[in-house]
């Protein structure tokens, strides 16, 4: 065995460790993107081969074996091991760009943490309660109406209410998508000191997007289907945040090819944004439709 795979080996043994003693299972979500970088700056000097995804499949199943439960094992497997393969595939490519490399990774963790739903009962749970918290806040707040008026806002606030609980693996995907940020802004320039985060400013979406919005609203408005009219709203609010978000990067974009500086830049469209939140989104509707800043990256 060789210097570097008895690297490999003593890093599988820790992360064993930490598994065992269900480190993955309390802190997971707040670590993946710091448990990844091990990976990364690994498999800059060594090519990810055979040995290496054997090693790690011994090291999920001796951690699933001798794990009370498994939880911790499929953590390991679908939010560390298989978010780090992808990233030093995609950071050994490099036609693949920094916008691409989230959104393949945001999907992957995103799946990772759906199917670890057990996992995250507690920020389920937390989620439901800060919705109702909120929802008692605002029936308080609204004391001072009249019979009529309390009638109605407390018809929207149930419904608001019951919308938002709907909705939380679109929740769940924002944080995927945030984690996947960090892990970006983490591991980056380990494997090319020369690649820069103005990447993030030139790409849009596909236009087949807008395919998942009608089909997002088929699927909520019509089906008489339950999970699919979950499906549905869930893929709808999906669809809107990513089109809000290449809508907030393309308005920055814009603005710094003028020359803007791009720390007052982002100060003045977060400032923007409170007041008009629904242009980002129709910004970056517009551009996935005409590609107004000529992008050639397409996600």
């Amino acid at each position: 065995m060789n210097d570097d795979l008895r690297s490999r080996v003593l890093m599988s043994a820790i992360y064993l460790i930490l598994g065992i003693l269900s480190f993955y299972s309390y802190l997971f979500i707040l670590f993946i993107p710091v448990l990844i970088i091990p990976f990364i700056k690994y498999h800059t000097t060594n090519s990810l081969n055979i040995q290496h995804i054997l090693l790690d499949s011994l090291t999920i199943l001796l951690m699933a074996i001798l794990n009370p439960t498994t939880s911790d094992a499929i953590i390991y497997a679908t939010l560390v091991i298989l978010p780090a393969y992808i990233l030093v595939r995609c950071y050994k490519e490099k036609e693949v760009k920094l916008p691409q490399i989230i959104m393949y990774l945001t999907v992957t963790t995103w799946v990772g943490l759906v199917i670890q739903m057990g996992a995250i009962d507690h920020y389920i749970y937390e989620y439901y309660t800060l919705i109702d918290e909120a929802t008692i806040q605002m029936q308080i707040a609204m004391s001072g109406f009249s019979a009529t008026e309390l009638v109605y806002f407390n018809e929207i606030l149930t419904l608001q209410n019951y919308i938002l609980k709907l909705i939380y693996p679109t929740f769940i995907f924002v944080v995927a998508n945030l984690l996947s940020f960090i892990t970006i802004l983490l591991t980056y320039k380990i494997n090319d000191k020369t690649t820069s985060l103005s990447q993030l400013l030139e790409y849009r979406l596909n236009r087949f997007t807008l395919c998942l919005i009608a089909l997002g609203w088929i699927w909520f408005n019509h089906s008489m289907d339950y999970s699919l009219s979950v499906i549905g709203i869930n893929l709808l609010v999906i669809m809107f945040f990513l089109y809000s978000l290449t809508g907030f990067f393309g308005i920055v974009s814009l603005v710094v090819m003028n020359g803007r500086s791009l720390f007052m830049t982002f100060i003045a469209i977060i400032f923007f944004a409170s007041f008009m939140p629904w242009f980002f989104l129709i910004y970056g509707l517009i551009d996935t439709v005409f590609n107004v800043r000529k992008v050639k990256v397409v996600i």
